[in-house]
């Protein structure tokens, strides 16, 4: 049984049933923001696991004293950070596979 006719079993009519639907879209989250937040949504914590693996993967392959591996450890530790207020490793493609909004060509 969908959701919908659930509702209609309990007396919803179409008018009650497309403000629900209305409020529910409203409702879902575009972009969490929150890389890890985000991933555990579509992937759940297998995808978290990899994200972290991944991070750490890199905070390694950076680890040492010269002036490049200070400086990709910098941008290591500046996309972890960045990823609790944005998930903007998803921010490329608008989140659901679409291309990212384009500026209207001037006529």
């Amino acid at each position: 049984m969908t959701v919908m006719t659930a509702l209609r079993a309990k007396g919803f009519d179409q008018q009650g049933l497309e403000t629900i639907a209305d409020w529910a879209a409203a409702a879902a989250a575009v972009n969490p923001h929150n890389q890890m937040f985000g991933v555990a949504i579509q992937l759940g914590l297998v995808g978290v696991a990899v994200l972290v693996a991944m991070w750490l993967a890199h905070f390694m392959l950076f680890f040492g004293s010269s002036l490049t591996a200070w400086a990709g450890m910098i941008v290591v530790v500046q996309n972890v950070v960045s990823s609790l207020f944005n998930s903007h490793l998803f921010d490329f493609s608008g989140h659901d596979g679409r291309p990212a909004a384009q500026p209207k060509a001037e006529p």
